[in-house]
């Protein structure tokens, strides 16, 4: 009477843990930090933001769109952004952008 006999499977287990495994990158870890100061940048531009606003207002019944509204809209939206902080941390990179 013939006996059944699984294979072992931890016979096969190195060779399949090699193949499943990342492989990482020969350099090291890639660190990147970015810092955007963008308050002060939308403070010192506004006043051309509200020039050029002004220069599209005979245009505003074909772009249907009130221009002087758009500018303060897209300040307000700009600076809004102040304060965030997005970190990404993976084990091949780690890239940190802070915007001021």
């Amino acid at each position: 009477m013939d006996v059944y006999q699984p294979a072992a499977p931890w016979r096969d287990a190195p060779r399949v843990r090699r193949a499943l495994a990342p492989r990482r990158p020969s350099r090291g870890r890639v660190v990147m930090r970015l810092f955007v100061p963008l308050t002060p940048i939308v403070l010192l531009l506004s006043p051309f933001a509200v020039l050029v606003a002004l220069l599209c207002i005979p245009a505003a019944p074909l772009l249907r769109v009130n221009p002087l509204a758009a500018a303060l809209a897209t300040g307000r939206v700009l600076l809004a952004l102040a304060g965030t902080d997005v970190t990404i941390d993976t084990r091949d990179a780690f890239v940190r952008l802070r915007i001021v």
